[in-house]
């Protein structure tokens, strides 16, 4: 009961900060732009409440506050992110882009990325850290567009590229939770632990692109844009990806999903024991544990059904 009402309370944090962000923006623009970060389940907010209380931090007025910014923040850097990739729909919604041009999909997220630097003005250390994290997901999305130019790219590569742009907020939101109950800065367990998740969530991602839309998935390869199912092709395979209908066949052979599948799996089996190991034991420890297994399952459901 108390994560629910966090939850909706944090919505509501949120639909009022993004008014005071956008001042000037139309209702339409304000009810969409509300829609687009307010979808989904808040993973990265509340992990880093349910850490907080783990750690046994109870000051819910700023926990609201700091999980807003985070969720924001994440929200500005996927309106940028879908701009760059040229997504018309994230999440069964129309992209901000798509909806409102391109120049919306860049400003838009800049004020947001301005007001929640402001909104964290009487936590110093905080606000420093969060602009730091939005410094190393901005360096990523740069990075991956540099080697994207590249012939080839390995494993190390793919691994950078998640490092960079995904798994800042997570490393945020343990560290901070941390830095809240302990008054001290974690600088290896957060880091490593949100590496590890970023990793499991990014081969889930690509997984199911590959199941949902897999001329998608054709498109970024094309590109030179590398998902997770394209490394456990043999050499040989990648050289006779001439076309969309190549890449489908290639990339939908049951040994390169089981070979996916199972990296990933190995990659919940560490992330399980990095949080087991780090976290004290109790409820929200529980909570954690369950909120990344279940989501999962949901995220894998299709690759499950279609082992049937």
């Amino acid at each position: 009961m108390i994560t629910m009402g966090f939850r909706r309370n944090l919505k509501k944090r949120i639909s009022s900060e993004i008014a005071k962000a956008l001042p000037f923006c139309d209702k339409d623009v304000l009810v969409s732009i509300e829609t687009l970060v307010n979808n989904g389940r808040k993973f990265r907010a509340m992990l880093f409440y349910n850490a907080s209380k783990c750690f046994g931090y109870e000051n819910e007025e700023t926990l609201l506050n700091i999980a807003a910014a985070l969720e924001m923040l994440h929200r500005a850097s996927l309106i940028h992110d879908d701009l760059v990739d040229q997504s018309a729909i994230r999440k069964g919604v129309k992209t901000l882009h798509t909806q409102y041009g391109n120049t919306a999909a860049i400003y838009v997220p800049n004020l947001l990325r301005d007001h929640v630097i402001e909104m964290l003005t009487n936590h110093p250390l905080i606000q420093e850290d969060l602009t730091r994290t939005y410094t190393e997901i901005c360096t990523g999305q740069l990075y991956e567009n540099q080697i994207s130019r590249l012939d080839e790219i390995s494993w190390q590569d793919y691994e950078k590229i998640v490092e960079l742009k995904s798994a800042g907020l997570g490393r945020f939101a343990l560290n901070i939770a941390h830095y809240l109950a302990y008054n001290y800065i974690d600088k290896e367990n957060p880091r490593d632990i949100a590496k590890i998740g970023a990793m499991l969530f990014q081969i889930v991602d690509d997984l199911e692109d590959l199941l949902d839309t897999q001329q998608s998935v054709s498109t970024d390869i094309q590109n030179s844009i590398k998902p997770a199912p394209y490394f456990f092709l043999s050499p040989n395979q990648k050289k006779k990806l001439y076309s969309p209908k190549d890449i489908q066949k290639a990339l939908s052979q049951p040994i390169v999903l089981q070979r996916t599948y199972a990296t990933a799996i190995e990659y919940l089996e560490q992330l399980n024991n990095e949080l087991r190991t780090w976290l004290p034991d109790n409820e929200f420890r529980v909570k954690i544990l369950n909120d990344v297994n279940l989501r999962f399952n949901e995220r894998t459901k299709k690759y499950k059904e279609r082992l049937k």
